[in-house]
């Protein structure tokens, strides 16, 4: 099964088109969308399916990812990666800085004790 079938990305947006050249993108990418889900239920205060997480992923964080790519040209420096492969690569910094939000949000409003 590949992942457009796994995730059913295939139905819910029959355009896409994901094409990665490494062996463990598509489970990055996977990783990456049960993250947004996580983050999507807090935001939204529900249980998020996985079929509305992917939809929502692949609006809201691939494609303008992917837009950002096309726009800048980057990919001429680098024939043989694809916008994936990229996005794969921001996989470490999206992680950073949503535990960086996260902590900001828990963060107390007054210090604790005397300092």
């Amino acid at each position: 099964m590949n992942f457009l079938e796994r995730t059913g990305l295939d139905t819910l947006r029959p355009e896409a088109d994901i094409k990665l050249t490494i062996p463990d993108g598509f489970d990055r990418m996977l990783e990456h969308i049960a993250v947004h889900r996580y983050f999507m239920g807090l935001d939204f205060q529900r249980d998020i399916s996985e079929q509305e997480a992917v939809a929502h992923w692949y609006d809201k964080v691939y494609l303008p990812i992917v837009e950002v790519i096309r726009r800048s040209g980057i990919l001429k420096d680098f024939p043989d990666k694809t916008e994936a492969i990229c996005i794969c690569g921001c996989w470490t910094i999206s992680i950073i800085w949503r535990k960086s939000r996260a902590s900001r949000c828990n963060r107390p409003t007054k210090p604790r004790g005397n300092l």
